[in-house]
């Protein structure tokens, strides 16, 4: 079994990095995303990269922190569910923002691939 754990990691660090075009690669072409703090649905490469371009704009020092995590394997898919939080400062005032995620993975022949990420705040209670 693969571990789709680290995939998880090295977006983190990418995204810990503030490097929009590292974070972009570990997308496939096709990709979707539903951003933690964004209206939009984002379906290709280019706009993938201008949501995180604009985040790491929009924000001094964002990071994330890994939480739980639950993986399942589908054939060449796999499915990793969990809880991450950000924090963010904006404005000059810290934001901490608890938000949970999906990562569906596809195996491709360049290693795997995130083909969908949903990321939502957080319900409070």
């Amino acid at each position: 079994m693969p571990s789709i754990a680290a995939e998880l990691d090295a977006w983190a660090a990418a995204f810990n990095a503030g490097d929009a075009g590292a974070l972009t690669a570990l997308y496939a072409d096709t990709a979707v995303l539903w951003g933690t703090l964004s209206p939009l649905m984002l379906t290709d490469a280019t706009g993938i990269r201008r949501y995180f371009e604009q985040a790491f704009s929009a924000a001094a020092k964002p990071a994330v922190s890994l939480g739980v995590q639950h993986v399942r394997m589908a054939g060449n898919a796999a499915i990793n569910s969990g809880s991450y939080t950000f924090s963010l400062l904006r404005t000059g005032q810290l934001q901490i923002v608890p938000a949970r995620f999906s990562f569906v993975y596809q195996a491709t022949p360049d290693g795997w691939r995130i083909v969908d990420h949903h990321s939502s705040v957080m319900p409070v209670g």
